[in-house]
C-alpha cells in the first residue's frame, strides 16, 4: 500500500523487539532440541531390537529432481540411492532401497554394507551409518542449542533501537 509520500508503508516503523525476537529464536531452538532428542530416542529404540547383518549393494538408483534456486531459475539435480540385498533371519533374501540419498554416490555396486533390520517389522531396515545417524540428531541438536542461546541472549541483553543506557547517556569527564 502506498502512502502519501509514495513509499510502501505496510511495515512502517514495525520492528520486532529484541525480547520478541529472542522468544521466537528460543522457541525455534527448543523445538529443534526436542526434535533431535526424539530422533535420537527413536534411533535407540530401533537399535535395541535391530539385527545386524551384511548386505550387498546391487544397484545405484539415480533420480533426477527438478528444483528452483533463490532467483527462481529451474535446474535439475541428480540424487543417488543404493539398493541393497541381504539375507533375513528366516533365510529369505530381502531387497530394499536406502532411505538416505545424496548428490554424490557413497556406494558402488557389489560393495558390502552393514545392514540393521527389525525382524518383527520387515520394512524397518537401514544401512548402518554412524555418520548419517550422528548428523541427523547431532546436527539438529547443535543448531537447536545455538538458536536457543541466541534467543536467550537477545531476550536478556538486547536493546531497543534508539534506547540509550544510563552509562552511555552520562557525560564523559
Amino acid at each position: 500500500m502506498l502512502g502519501r509520500s509514495g513509499r510502501n508503508e505496510v511495515n512502517k516503523g514495525k520492528q520486532l523487539s529484541p525480547k520478541t525476537g529472542g522468544i521466537i529464536f528460543g522457541l525455534i531452538g527448543l523445538a529443534m532440541i526436542v526434535g533431535a532428542y526424539y530422533t535420537w530416542s527413536s534411533n535407540q529404540k530401533f537399535l535395541e531390537t535391530a539385527v545386524r547383518t551384511t548386505g550387498v549393494v546391487t544397484e545405484i538408483v539415480a533420480e533426477d529432481v527438478r528444483e528452483r534456486d533463490d532467483d527462481g531459475y529451474s535446474y535439475t539435480e541428480t540424487y543417488y540411492t543404493p539398493v541393497v540385498v541381504y539375507e533375513g533371519a528366516d533365510g529369505k533374501e530381502v531387497k530394499f532401497r536406502g532411505k538416505d540419498r545424496s548428490t554424490t554416490s557413497h556406494y558402488v555396486e557389489g560393495q558390502d554394507v552393514d545392514v540393521l533390520y527389525n525382524p518383527a517389522v520387515p520394512g524397518d531396515v537401514r544401512i548402518d551409518s554412524a555418520v548419517s545417524d550422528t548428523l541427523k540428531f547431532g546436527g539438529l541438536g547443535i543448531a537447536g542449542v545455538v538458536f536457543f542461546l541466541v534467543g536467550l541472549g537477545a531476550f536478556f541483553f538486547g536493546k531497543k533501537k534508539g534506547v540509550v543506557s544510563q552509562k552511555e547517556a552520562s557525560p564523559k569527564k
